[in-house]
Order: structure tokens, then sequence, then C-alpha cells
């Protein structure tokens, strides 16, 4: 059986690919990014000239659907909510939906 990618969202990220199959990151292991609708051209442009000003020749974009860029604070504050079993993003719509679906139909809303 194939499987297929679902995206739920056009909004994410585009990240950096290089032509060995790496992801372009800095020293401290942040990745270049940049928010973007699905296949908007100049996004994906302004990514292309940051990464060849980093001096990565060649490469691609690659889309991550539904993905943001968070703070160091942003990310502790979703894993402690993972830790109290809730959605760890409040900003995600789908995941909080099914969460309150299943609330409903548990009896604990």
């Amino acid at each position: 059986m194939k499987r297929k990618l679902i995206e739920e969202y056009n909004w994410g990220v585009y990240i950096w690919k290089t032509p060995e199959g790496k992801v372009v990151k800095n020293s401290d292991g942040d990745l270049l990014l940049i928010n973007s609708i699905k296949n908007d051209q100049i996004q994906m442009e302004k990514l292309k000239k940051a990464a060849e000003s980093c001096g990565i020749e060649g490469g691609q974009p690659i889309f991550l659907s539904g993905h943001r860029p968070v703070t160091e604070e942003q990310y502790e504050h979703q894993k402690a909510r993972l830790a109290a079993g809730l959605v760890p993003d409040e900003l995600d719509y789908f995941a909080a939906k099914e969460e309150l679906e299943a609330r409903k139909k548990n009896g604990r809303f």
C-alpha cells in the first residue's frame, strides 16, 4: 500500500537542504528557515540568497507544513504542556480541535 503525505496547512516554513542532503544550520543548531505559504517563490528566493550568503552553493528549499519557529522560552513552555498531558502548541489548531472532541466524547469537558 502506498502512503501519501497529507499537509494540513498551506503555511509553514521552508528550510534549505544542500546537494549532499544536509539541512543548513548555524553553530547553535538553529535551522536556516523562512516563514512562508507553500510555493511562495519570493520566500524561496530569499532563502536561496541567504544560503548563498552563507557560502552554500546549490541545494533546494524544503517545505515543512504547519511548522513555525519558536524561541527557547516557547519551546520550554511546550515541553511543560506536553508533560502535563496537554497539546504542546496552543497554536496547533487541529491538535487542539482533536483534544476538545476527545474530551467531549469521554465526558471530560
